[in-house]
């Protein structure tokens, strides 16, 4: 089975409206996504593991298998909100990618992505002693290519002028 992640991201729950079209980039599991259900939502998942979509298919509306950055989205749909919850520090061109999901989204609609803040405070501690160990999961996971503190992740933000 697919890594579950049991913490909820308060922040982008919030910001995720009732009974909405939502595109959960990255979805996983389905963990995330499920939730979302809840709040009456039609929820389509994309995620690089096939193990993973099985698991969200049993989850969610919608699952497939999809590269973000190679492959064209295999719905044709539109989205009110289009999520990239902590996927962006994985991929070599998150930029490109964000453009890309630019064309699947409705007018009006709404892209909400959170990132890992290298800057958070236990990871501070860590560098001010010397220590910059990569971990399997977390901040510091091994599979981050990217890493982001709120005034970078705005330098890199693209303009999503629709």
């Amino acid at each position: 089975m697919p890594q579950i992640y049991s913490a909820t991201n308060e922040a982008v729950l919030r910001n995720i409206p009732s009974e909405a079209v939502i595109l959960d980039v990255g979805c996983g599991s389905g963990y995330l996504s499920n939730l979302l259900k809840h709040k009456k939502n039609i929820v389509y998942g994309v995620d690089f593991s096939e193990e993973a979509v099985k698991y969200a298919l049993q989850r969610i509306d919608y699952a497939k298998i999809m590269d973000v950055e190679t492959d064209a989205l295999p719905f044709n749909k539109k989205f009110d909100v289009i999520i990239f919850a902590d996927i962006l520090e994985h991929l070599k061109h998150p930029e490109q990618v964000i453009k890309k999901f630019l064309d699947y989204l409705k007018p009006g609609g709404k892209i909400i992505i959170s990132l890992p803040n290298i800057a958070n405070w236990t990871i501070r501690i860590k560098l001010f002693f010397g220590v910059f160990n990569r971990t399997e999961p977390g901040i510091l996971d091994k599979t981050h290519l990217h890493f982001y503190m709120s005034k970078t992740a705005m330098t890199h933000a693209v303009d999503f002028s629709l």
